[in-house]
């Protein structure tokens, strides 16, 4: 049976219908599997020493399942070695650190103080390239006016060299969301 015809054909009810006296969670009832046996958890023994503390630290804390930090972490320092690094898979085949990753679990689950915890880090160094930008901004503003009376005793006098153009400071970004 095709994936697309298991998803197009109604559903009979009577299908997943429960044994007569047993509940059924959300995920049942959309046609998973709630059986805890399957489950297999994150093999954090292949981390470094490093991330597999904190990955324990922060899941203790919160109270809630390691890969909800663990997964975060992996996108996280992906995205900080952007770049810089890159996977060799063949010759003349790199591969960048790309991961893509989503939590998924009912609500309750403590899916969303893991991810800040992961975050935090880059959203202080965000703040910070935002604070020296702002300083940068400033710097730039005097260089301008600087430039502009330069240009003018330049012009009047066609003596020496031109001055030389400030340059706008750009923000440096480590952080990019939708919201």
């Amino acid at each position: 049976m095709s994936l697309k015809s298991q998803f197009s054909k109604p559903r009979d009810s009577s299908e997943h219908s429960p044994p007569e006296g047993k509940e059924t969670t959300q995920t049942e009832q959309q046609g998973g599997s709630a059986d805890a046996s399957q489950f297999e958890p994150m093999p954090l023994q292949y981390f470094p020493p490093v991330m597999r503390d904190y990955v324990n630290s922060v899941s203790q804390s919160v109270g809630c399942d390691p890969s909800f930090v663990a997964l975060p972490l992996l996108a996280v320092c992906a995205g900080v070695i952007g770049n810089a690094r890159r996977l060799l898979v063949k010759r003349g085949w790199f591969v960048p650190p790309i991961i893509w990753s989503a939590l998924i679990g009912e609500s309750g689950t403590q899916k969303s103080p893991p991810l800040r915890a992961v975050i935090r880090p880059l959203k202080t160094r965000q703040q910070r390239q935002i604070e020296e930008h702002g300083r940068d901004v400033a710097d730039y503003k005097s260089a301008i006016a600087e430039y502009k009376r330069a240009m003018k005793s330049y012009k009047q006098t066609g003596e020496g060299t031109p001055p030389a153009e400030p340059r706008s400071p750009i923000c440096s970004r480590c952080l990019v969301s939708d919201t």
